[in-house]
């Protein structure tokens, strides 16, 4: 699988809930409903968006979400290695202090 996509849809309560995809490819539609889109072939964050742009700093989303999701990057990066000088083992949370889109 070359694209782990995250999808975070709010509930009545103001909760979210969080929908983990893997895939090979991007329809349109999965990139439109899509919050957070990591390319692993091109080490690339394709979108990250939940209530605003967040910085597209793709070993911050990797390493957060290797410590979310490790079987799942493991399975990922065994097909898409990840350059081992940027992992950095970040466990911050991605944050939208510098935006871009």
């Amino acid at each position: 699988m070359r694209y782990f996509v995250i999808t975070y849809i709010e509930k009545a309560n103001g909760q979210f809930d969080e929908q983990l995809t893997t895939c090979n490819s991007i329809s349109a539609v999965k990139e439109r409903m899509a919050s957070i889109i990591l390319d692993f072939k091109t080490k690339e964050v394709v979108k990250a968006r939940i209530d605003q742009p967040l910085e597209k700093n793709w070993f911050v989303f990797r390493d957060y979400f290797a410590g979310v999701y490790p079987q799942i990057i493991k399975e990922i990066e065994l097909e898409y290695p990840v350059d081992k000088k940027g992992d950095s083992a970040n466990t911050e949370s991605p944050s939208a202090d510098n935006e871009s889109d």
